[in-house]
């Protein structure tokens, strides 16, 4: 049992890497755990984003059984949760049942300070997920920069919350939430970049979390007919056409693959992107065309067939379209900023 009664993030993965091994790592607002032992193999990556406001993203595999017991006398936040893999089982100190929070599901819990969590990994289970802690009496004072546009949003969340009683909402949300998470994980960019993108993305997947909150106060919830397997599906798509995208990509192409329909893998994209496939693909190509000409020294003829397009000239439409500049100018631009 993993006892946690840590004031802030960075005592709390200083506790789980006493408890794990593993090394524990500073870079700004950013604490990094990682661990490779007989124990568990994989990463937690701790963000203070601002007051009242931290995210705990996990990647890691539990070898044997784990359980938190998590006393909640200090910190007190209301958790986000957001499952991509994996599952785990969690109750409150002297509740009736337990819970299994798994994939897909936006999961919103908050306890009285005299209450306890605990929660249980099954061993061998690799669990993607994000904990965003919201602290109430910190956020409140919090009117300025980029969480500005959600406190209203919050603040009705804490009116809604009884301080005295245990609350635990378990909803459904759309995919894109999933996409977010996705790119959190999978993100290697460093400096203010970096710092940008993990504030986006974290403020991104609260903002979704607490959409769907909304829509099921509303009676309106923002789940349709697409299941967690048709999801899953859609998921592996996405890699396929990433990996893939200097070849010809067709929806003949992506049904075969998927076993999907054509009609239920454009649904699945509506659902998850809010556009079309085709839409998604072109999508992809220009945000990795605007990679390549950031960081490579292709030639714009060489990124035109890297991204799976034959023709410059719709390419260069496109991509103005989008961005509102020439790729050429563009890449005179980065070319003079790195003279």
């Amino acid at each position: 049992m993993i006892q946690l009664k840590e004031h802030n993030l960075k005592e709390l993965l200083k506790k789980i890497a006493e408890q794990l091994g593993g090394k524990l790592m500073r870079s700004g607002n950013t604490y990094i755990f990682k661990v490779d032992n007989e124990k568990a193999k994989g990463c937690i990556t701790g963000h203070v984003l601002s007051p009242g406001l931290d995210a705990l993203i996990y990647d890691i595999t539990f070898f044997k059984e784990t359980k938190f017991d998590i006393d909640e006398t200090f910190m007190n936040p209301i958790y986000f949760l957001f499952f991509l893999e994996g599952q785990i089982i969690h109750q409150f100190k002297n509740g009736k049942q337990s819970h299994l929070l798994e994939a897909y599901n936006n999961i919103i819990l908050h306890s009285p300070k005299d209450k306890r969590n605990f929660t249980t990994v099954a061993p061998g289970v690799h669990i993607k997920m994000s904990d965003i802690h919201v602290l109430k009496k910190q956020i409140k004072k919090n009117q300025r920069g980029s969480l500005y546009y959600l406190t209203e949003a919050l603040k009705q969340m804490f009116a809604d919350f009884n301080t005295d009683k245990i609350y635990d909402y378990k909803g459904l949300l759309s995919g894109q939430t999933a996409n977010y998470l996705k790119l959190l994980i999978e993100n290697d960019k460093k400096g203010v970049v970096g710092k940008l993108f993990v504030e986006a993305s974290i403020l991104n997947i609260l903002s979704s979390q607490i959409g769907g909150y909304e829509a099921y106060q509303k009676d309106n919830p923002t789940i349709d007919s697409i299941s967690k397997k048709e999801l899953s599906k859609i998921l592996y798509i996405c890699d396929f056409i990433v990996d893939n995208l200097s070849e010809k990509i067709s929806i003949d192409k992506l049904t075969k693959l998927s076993g999907l329909s054509p009609v239920k893998l454009q649904a699945g994209f509506k659902y998850l992107y809010k556009q079309s496939v085709y839409e998604y693909i072109r999508d992809v190509r220009l945000e990795t065309a605007m990679n390549l000409i950031s960081n490579t020294n292709l030639t714009l003829s060489e990124i035109t067939y890297l991204i799976g397009l034959s023709s410059r000239s719709y390419f260069t439409r496109i991509f103005k379209e989008r961005y509102n500049i020439l790729p050429k100018d563009f890449k005179k631009l980065k070319d003079t900023s790195l003279s």
